[in-house]
């Protein structure tokens, strides 16, 4: 496939996550991420109910951003806008950033509950806002990295793309 075909197809798969519902990774992930933390909160005797996970007199309400949905988004548009990665290697990289972030994500709602059970709802929020605000983009930044070596990444998202159709411009100008 020519350079520019792909590059459209890429901009357009991106576009699409964008006009499809936001909630869609919410949705997805909303029963595996309240299951898998049900059975880790196991001694705290939690119940589901709906989207929530009461504990004892705690009840943790699960919106969409409690799924890392932002997350998800983040990966795919890097993974998107990264010049000359291949379907299958663009998949395997959204599969294993996917997997991490999903792990990540359990720990932090678990730990969380553990948190508010333990030391109380002031103390929940504070670390609450603080990975809502300061870690959870710096922890996608981090998961990327970690996938630039781990796939042997060589472009730089964006910036590749970019750098090419300046090129590509450069040279038609001259013919």
């Amino acid at each position: 496939m020519r350079y520019e075909n792909h590059l459209i197809l890429r901009i357009g798969i991106l576009a699409g996550l964008f006009v499809l519902p936001a909630d869609i990774f919410y949705k997805i992930l909303l029963k595996p991420t309240l299951f898998i933390t049900e059975k880790i909160l196991l001694k705290y005797n939690p119940i589901v109910i709906g989207t929530k996970i009461v504990i004892g007199e705690h009840s943790l309400n699960f919106v969409p951003a409690c799924t890392a949905t932002l997350a998800y988004l983040l990966l795919a548009g890097l993974v998107l806008t990264t010049r000359d990665m291949t379907l299958i290697k663009g998949l395997k990289v959204y599969f294993v950033g996917g997997t991490i972030i999903f792990i990540a994500n359990i720990i932090r709602v678990a730990g969380l509950a553990v948190l508010l059970i333990e030391k109380g709802y002031n103390t929940f929020n504070k670390v609450h806002l603080f990975i809502w605000d300061g870690l959870s983009s710096v922890f996608v930044v981090l998961v990327w990295i970690f996938l630039v070596y781990y796939f042997s990444i060589k472009e730089i998202p964006i910036y590749s793309d970019i750098k090419k159709l300046i090129r590509h411009l450069k040279l038609s100008r001259k013919q």
